[in-house]
C-alpha cells in the first residue's frame, strides 16, 4: 500500500503560500487544493452552505470555520484514498 501526503499550508493573503503550494503539489504528484477555490466552487453552485459563505464574502468577513467544514469535507472524502496538499487562508 503506498502512503498517503496530505498537509496543509497557511497563511495570510498574498504571502506566497498558492505559489509555493502549487509547485509543491506539482513536484510531488499531490492533489492542490485551495480553500477559496472551495468558496468560490460553494458560492456558484449557490448550495446552502454558499449562500451562508456569499454573505460573510460579501461583508468582508471571515468564514467560520464550521461553514468552510461544509464546504471542505465532502471533496476531501472523495479523496480519502489519494494525498494532497490544502492551501489554507488564515
Amino acid at each position: 500500500m503506498a502512503k498517503l501526503f496530505r498537509t496543509a499550508i497557511m497563511g495570510p493573503p498574498g504571502s506566497g503560500k498558492g505559489t509555493i503550494s502549487k509547485r509543491i503539489a506539482q513536484n510531488f504528484g499531490l492533489q492542490y487544493l485551495s480553500s477559496g477555490h472551495f468558496l468560490r466552487e460553494g458560492i456558484a453552485a449557490n448550495t446552502d452552505a454558499g449562500v451562508l459563505v456569499k454573505g460573510y464574502v460579501e461583508r468582508s468577513m471571515l468564514v467560520p470555520d464550521h461553514l468552510m467544514s461544509r464546504l471542505m469535507l465532502p471533496r476531501l472524502e472523495q479523496l480519502t484514498g489519494h494525498s494532497w496538499l490544502l492551501d489554507v487562508k488564515g
